[in-house]
């Protein structure tokens, strides 16, 4: 699996908002996310989401995604909470969501509908 981290960016607020600033990052997979890649993507998200940051992930160049793949996504949208977020999936992720992720899974909601970006 590779993984692609974007530079942070900050999200722009409305003059009205008093949130302060977070930063952004975009992190892209593509390859297979499996046994292997696992762990390491849901270290390496939860530790940007340890550090402030806001998490995009794009899995559309995913090719082949397992349970274990799959697991560590779901885990990085529940424990990463509102920080974390999908902008694009991919048919590997879609497919096997469909499958066998749970109706209440944050995976299964943006398989069976369009993630928004």
């Amino acid at each position: 699996m590779t993984t692609a981290t974007t530079a942070p960016r900050t999200r722009s607020t409305t003059p009205r908002a008093r949130r302060p600033r977070r930063p952004s990052v975009e992190v892209r997979l593509s390859g297979d996310l499996d046994l292997s890649a696992a762990p390491g993507l849901a270290d390496h998200v939860l530790a940007l989401v340890d550090g402030g940051a806001d998490v995009v992930l794009d899995v559309s160049a995913v090719a082949f995604v397992d349970c274990c793949g799959l697991t560590a996504l779901e885990r990085c949208l529940v424990l990463g909470g509102d920080r974390v977020r999908l902008s694009r999936s991919g048919d590997a992720v879609d497919g096997l969501a469909r499958l066998v992720a749970g109706p209440a899974s944050p995976l299964r909601r943006s398989a069976t509908g369009p993630v928004a970006a």
